[in-house]
């Protein structure tokens, strides 16, 4: 039974979390078969006689263990996570954005029968490392460029970091498999944050989706919506109603609209988010947890902010100061 660690949620990622997360959305988007997509691992070494180094993600407190190991494992699906090279080399200039480069591994771990579960026999790991290529090559980053220097597929080389012990050896032969892409990651980060304004004229505050439509709001504009709504969406957020554009993730809206900018979320959006929800894409700057966050920081009553929706996997969303 496939059994994904529940890992902590990251609110206001910076640097490079905020492109490690990036990057798996696009994975996790593209790669149906991936099950589990994780950040930068942590190397923890055990026994002092005979020294062994594993690679380990850090879960939530929900947990009974607090580390979970990422060496090939069925119980954890289809997987990826970061090995990221001790040492960035930083290109830093005051009061402007900085440029950071990092060495990198991706590793990859699957069962093959899983990717193409209907005719696994007849695929290799070459139609894996393909479309994993052409899903990393065709889909912009909003802040960061990927160079691929070397793929690795051999066992001892995709886990070459790390002891393998002899009992999980059976879990690098096929149908299992894994792969291992090594690069360079170089990012750029603005030193200070400002607030993005918002210049939206709302129609009004509306109970439900179905109560704007019977107040004859029309397509395209902008609501919020009031607290119990039958939707589950989070209290006087902005909903844009029946939305003529929409966009089904970040990447797809970035490629569009750019950094703080915001969107209206598609129905098959990945976000848990009702149709026409406004979703923002955030570079730098400012994000609040609540309304008391918000006013501390100088956001008047009734002006709108940008919102970090823990309940819909850290979403950045526009709301109004009560």
């Amino acid at each position: 039974m496939i059994s994904n660690p529940d890992l902590p949620l990251l609110i206001n990622s910076r640097r490079l979390d905020f492109v490690l997360a990036e990057i798996n959305t696009i994975l996790s988007t593209n790669l149906s078969w991936l099950t589990g997509t994780y950040g930068r691992a942590e190397r923890i070494s055990h026994n002092e006689i005979k020294k062994t180094l594993e690679p380990v993600v850090y879960t939530s407190e929900t947990r009974k263990k607090e580390y979970i190991s990422l060496l090939p494992d069925s119980h954890l699906g289809n997987y990826c996570f970061f090995d990221i090279e001790d040492g960035e080399e930083l290109e830093w200039m005051q009061e402007h954005s900085s440029k950071t480069t990092v060495n990198f591994g991706l590793v990859f771990w699957f069962n093959i029968e899983d990717v193409y579960p209907n005719n696994y026999s007849n695929k290799t790991l070459e139609n894996i490392k393909s479309h994993i290529i052409d899903v990393l090559k065709t889909n912009t980053l909003t802040s960061a460029h990927i160079n691929i220097n070397k793929i690795y597929q051999d066992p001892e080389n995709v886990f070459s970091d790390y002891t393998t012990e002899d009992e999980r050896t059976h879990f690098l032969m096929r149908p299992y498999g894994g792969l291992k892409i090594e690069g360079t990651l170089k990012y750029w980060a603005d030193c200070d944050v400002s607030v993005t304004p918002y210049n939206i004229e709302t129609v009004g505050r509306f109970q439900s989706l179905a109560d704007a439509e019977a107040n004859n709001v029309q397509d395209d504009e902008y609501f919020i919506i009031l607290p119990a709504n039958p939707e589950g969406m989070t209290s006087y957020i902005v909903i844009q109603y029946n939305p003529t554009v929409t966009f089904s993730n970040d990447v797809e809206a970035f490629q569009a609209l750019g950094y703080n900018s915001f969107y209206a979320v598609a129905e098959d959006n990945p976000y848990g988010l009702t149709k026409g929800v406004l979703r923002v894409l955030v570079r730098n700057s400012a994000i609040y947890s609540d309304d008391t966050d918000a006013e501390i920081h100088g956001i008047n009553e009734n002006e709108l902010y940008t919102f970090n929706a823990l309940a819909f996997g850290g979403s950045n969303l526009i709301k109004e100061r009560q």
